[in-house]
């Protein structure tokens, strides 16, 4: 997420919205793809790992994302 501080009842701080945002992938991908619940796995950075400087509204938009690794699996 971006860096502008986020303080609701749903959402303490930027940490649990992105949280949040990984999650909802992961069931997005068990409820329609079927793919293994074993073989997904969801990680928040919060505001700790943007793509670019947040700097500007168009910035922080860019830092609004997801990112899905794929990659063989670990036992």
């Amino acid at each position: 997420t971006d860096d502008l501080p986020i303080a609701t009842l749903r959402y303490p701080s930027n940490w649990e919205l992105s949280t949040q945002r990984a999650v909802n992938v992961i069931k997005y991908f068990r409820e329609q793809t079927g793919i293994a619940p074993e073989l997904l796995s969801a990680a928040g950075y919060g505001d700790s790992r943007p793509l670019v400087a947040n700097i500007s509204a168009a910035a922080r938009g860019r830092n609004r994302r997801v990112e899905i690794i794929l990659g063989d699996r670990v036992n």
